[in-house]
């Protein structure tokens, strides 16, 4: 019986997904569970570049979240590097925009208004989450983070500023 019922909420959240966040979930490319995804993606003249480093951590190591909702799972896959780069040219990204990442599953690029947004799946059932990443052709400006059942609604919005020294 659960087993039929996390599979239906499964189902529920795919079919929520692709109806309610449609263009996040064209070009979606999978996340290794280990080692390097790379997307690439050109939107007219500008390329756009991003990897993501994963690393599967058993649950008898140190680095294992402590999250409820993993008790009882041998292993997890958490994200511990993300490089961005907009026509060769890297961008700082913070670590925040990664660091809590468990269980990535897809991750797309596309661009509205001006704005490129790194998209990724992760997790399942009712602890799946949406992450927005959003960035232009010199910065991270934003990351929204939203739940599994209001997938449209971000429970958070971080804002980044990109301050330079400069040596004078």
């Amino acid at each position: 019986m659960r087993r039929s019922a996390g599979m239906f909420l499964r189902r529920v959240m795919t079919i929520t997904l692709l109806l309610v966040l449609p263009n996040v979930a064209q070009g979606q490319m999978k996340i290794a569970k280990s080692g390097r995804t790379s997307l690439n993606r050109a939107f007219g003249t500008q390329a756009v570049k991003v990897s993501i480093d994963t690393i599967r951590v058993n649950s008898g190591s140190d680095a294992f979240p402590k999250v409820e909702w993993l008790a009882g799972i041998e292993a997890v896959t958490l994200v511990r590097g993300l490089e961005i780069s907009v026509d060769g040219k890297s961008l700082f990204v913070p670590r925040s925009v990664f660091a809590d990442l468990v269980e990535p599953r897809r991750a797309s690029v596309e661009f509205s208004n001006g704005t490129f947004i790194l998209n990724i799946i992760g997790a399942d059932g009712a602890e799946a989450y949406f992450i927005h990443v959003y960035f232009d052709a010199a910065k991270v400006k934003r990351r929204t983070l939203c739940g599994a059942f209001a997938p449209d609604k971000p429970t958070e919005d971080t804002k980044y500023r990109l301050i330079v020294m400069k040596d004078e």
